[in-house]
């Protein structure tokens, strides 16, 4: 969703967990895909990505992500890294 002319992503986890690993379940499973949320929503829309929140249904949890910067440019040298085996 947009927020004074920012985004945020919000991505739904349905994992089972317990309610006090929502954040070391955040960061150890999905930092990545964060990062990748991010880049390729400023990329397609020519907007800042402000906030990636993974929202845990199960329990009921909201986890935002942290240095949001770092996590797009480690996404980005991931991709990088990964087209430059396809070529090779």
């Amino acid at each position: 969703f947009e927020e004074n002319g920012e985004l945020v992503v919000v991505d739904y986890k349905t994992d089972a967990i317990d309610e006090d690993s929502t954040e070391y379940i955040a960061n150890r499973r999905y930092r990545e895909q964060a990062g990748s949320y991010a880049l390729i929503t400023e990329k397609v829309t020519q907007k800042r990505v402000k906030d990636v929140v993974f929202l845990f249904l199960r329990p009921r949890d909201e986890v935002p992500m942290q240095d949001l910067e770092s996590l797009k440019a480690n996404a980005k040298s991931a991709a990088e890294r990964y087209l430059q085996r396809q070529q090779a």
